[in-house]
């Protein structure tokens, strides 16, 4: 079903093609929280750390990492084991940072005609005819629409 679905849908002139979509840009629309703030499971909780004896990554948490611990070697393995109350190492990585949202998302439905879509930085540009609807009820209203016509299309062949 979904292959024939793909083979239909692909097969679309390309000046009839709608893109709705529902965005939140990180740059505008989220903020770096702490642990504290998230909620994190970590931060609440504690957490523990396995690694290699060997791994490079004891060194660094043992005089690098700033935070409290406690430590226990068995064979090759160390244990590092994190009270509560303290940032975890997800903050270290801006790809896992803790965020929440600041502004509500940017509801749009984009129109191409006849131009050449091209993804760049994660954007599609060579979009001509882009609504944003204020209202995400507006935004589902106008995508069942289409949808629906696209449906009533389809059945007449």
């Amino acid at each position: 079903m979904f292959d024939t679905t793909r083979q239909r849908l692909g097969s679309v002139d390309p000046s009839r093609q709608q893109d709705f979509r529902i965005r939140r840009p990180l740059k505008t629309h989220w903020e770096d929280v702490t642990c504290r703030e998230f909620g994190c499971p970590n931060y609440v909780q504690g957490w523990m750390t396995i690694l290699p004896q060997a791994d490079d990554l004891c060194d660094w948490i043992r005089y690098k990492s700033g935070r409290h611990f406690s430590e226990r070697t068995e064979g090759e393995l160390t244990e590092f084991t994190f009270p509560p109350g303290q940032e975890c190492f997800s903050q270290l990585n801006p790809k896992t940072k803790h965020r929440r949202p600041t502004r509500e998302p940017i509801y749009e439905h984009a129109r191409n005609r006849g131009l050449s879509l091209v993804l760049s930085g994660g954007e599609l540009t060579g979009i001509s005819g882009v609504t944003r609807h204020e209202r995400p009820e507006d935004w589902v209203e106008h995508s069942s629409e289409q949808l629906d016509r696209l449906r009533r299309t389809s059945e007449r062949g």
